[in-house]
């Protein structure tokens, strides 16, 4: 059996690297897609996942914009804020939501991050949702 031999590392990326402005270059390339890649990715969702995700977004962005709060980055505040806010606003069928749908639309908000900084915290979010399960779960 053979091993792989490795190449020799080129000092010059790490001579490179060390300067500020190389760094921050070089990041922002590891935080890029190709339009191949993009649209990979794109069709790796389902079309009514996309058409839903779509929706949550609108409505979050248009919940953020009556309330004063900012969407992106989104704060753990503004996601507890807004899954109560879901948790108590009945659907258009004049229903309240389904635990399952006030998840996706928390997943939504969780997949639109800014380039370079990280998914917004859900736990506040998460620990309301979870409120509103129990909820649920007790009124049947």
């Amino acid at each position: 059996m053979t091993a792989l031999a490795r190449p020799e590392p080129d000092p010059a990326p790490s001579a490179t690297l060390a300067d500020p402005a190389a760094r921050a270059v070089a990041a922002g390339i590891d935080r890029e897609l190709s339009e191949a890649a993009r649209a990979r990715v794109a069709g790796g969702m389902a079309d009514n996942t996309s058409r839903a995700y779509a929706r949550d977004w609108e409505t979050f962005t248009t919940w953020c914009a009556t309330t004063g709060r900012t969407p992106l980055p989104a704060s753990a505040e503004t996601l507890a804020e807004y899954v109560t806010h879901l948790a108590i606003t009945p659907t258009r069928r004049g229903t309240l939501p389904a635990p399952s749908t006030i998840e996706r639309a928390l997943a939504c908000v969780q997949s639109r991050q800014q380039e370079g900084r990280a998914p917004p915290n859900a736990e506040g979010g998460r620990l309301a949702l979870r409120a509103y399960r129990k909820e649920r779960a007790k009124s049947c």
